[in-house]
């Protein structure tokens, strides 16, 4: 293994710690497809195929590494040159797939949100964007490979054959990174411009609009990208001066698979995080109501018996030449009870509830 150098450290950091938030972004993925939503789309497949490749570039990124990326050429023997530059080209060849198929799966989950009637062209506009996407990648694959011939004097310059494609190469990468930065943008921005018609809280458009923003920093480091690329052809240390572009290489390569990662993981999200708080809150809320309840105080009020005697008995002077056959029961009761001096008694029971808060205050 040849020394690593600063640079190779640096790049070593970036993705590996990049790899471990996408894994785990796309842990989540699967089980919110499986578990909770009980439903795996075509964008799942096309995330999971995308982060399969991610997996190898990541691979091939430690092994370039190991043999010299990010290590100055003079350091490095002739023999271990060759291999940093042939596992590098490779490495590049899955980052360049990964993002071609991770934009296809964004578009393909974007297309599955309903939007306003209008929404019909920009969808095929996004469709446009992702389909030319993925083909410009295969056209400058085949930039790549065609350049040299044999295609191994691409890596290894001490070979027979010729290389006289390299110029063509270089202006294919040059169109390659301008759409590839338009379409990051495009995918970034789709959602701000559909979300926002739609009849929804301001806090919730909010939300799902900071859910695919991570699509403007790919669209930053495609930018980035494309603006290195010349110095490629310039330099004499090939093996430490490519290794920002690799940088931003994988940046893009990440950011792209976790903007069509991150928002499908709404609905684990909410189960997990937003309804226990809101059960929380709901339960504090009502512990505070049966306290309140407790504070309630009942109070008796008496009827004066007069008037609830009116209700029941008419008047035993008005049927007293009946013998007694007009009265009726609440007047038999009453002539039992002692005649007219008996009373009827009624008593209505107020519930008088205090604020919780008052109490507190009287005790204090």
């Amino acid at each position: 293994m040849a020394p690593i150098g600063h640079a190779g450290i640096v790049l070593l950091a970036v993705t590996w710690v990049l790899f471990g938030v996408s894994l785990i972004v796309v842990c989540l993925r699967l089980y919110a497809d499986v578990l909770i939503v009980k439903l795996i789309r075509v964008d799942s497949y096309l995330t999971f195929f995308t982060f399969l490749l991610v997996i190898v570039s990541q691979i091939l990124t430690q092994i370039y590494v190991n043999y010299g990326i990010g290590t100055h050429i003079t350091e490095l023997t002739p023999n271990y040159v060759v291999l940093a530059l042939k596992y590098s080209w490779i490495a590049t060849s899955f980052q360049l797939l990964a993002v071609a198929f991770g934009k296809l799966a964004a578009v393909t989950y974007l297309a599955t949100i309903k939007g306003p009637r209008h929404a019909k062209s920009q969808i095929a506009f996004l469709w446009a964007v992702g389909i030319s996407q993925w083909l410009i990648t295969f056209v400058l694959l085949g930039f790549i490979y065609g350049q040299c011939d044999p295609v191994a004097k691409l890596w290894n310059a001490e070979l027979e054959g010729k290389c006289d494609g390299r110029m063509r190469n270089t202006y294919a990468a040059y169109v390659y990174g301008s759409i590839s930065a338009f379409s990051n943008i495009c995918i970034a921005l789709y959602p701000t411009l559909i979300f926002w018609q739609l009849q929804m809280k301001l806090t919730r458009k909010v939300i799902l609009c900071l859910l695919f923003s991570s699509g403007v920093i790919a669209g930053v480091s495609a930018i980035i990208k494309t603006t290195k690329i010349g110095n490629l052809g310039k330099t004499k240390d090939i093996t430490y001066d490519m290794t920002s572009l690799m940088i931003w290489t994988a940046i893009e390569q990440y950011t792209v698979l976790l903007a069509g990662s991150i928002p499908p993981l709404r609905p684990a999200f909410h189960k997990h995080v937003t309804q226990p708080i809101a059960d929380k809150v709901y339960n504090r809320s009502h512990h505070f109501s049966n306290l309140r309840d407790e504070e309630a105080n009942l109070t008796s009020h008496t009827t004066p018996p007069g008037a609830a005697y009116v209700a029941g008995a008419k008047g035993r002077s008005d049927h007293g030449g009946e013998g007694g056959s007009g009265k009726d029961s609440s007047e038999n009761i009453l002539g039992e009870m002692g005649g007219g001096a008996g009373i009827m008694l009624t008593t209505k029971i107020e519930v008088e509830r205090r604020l919780f808060g008052q109490r507190a205050e009287g005790k204090q």
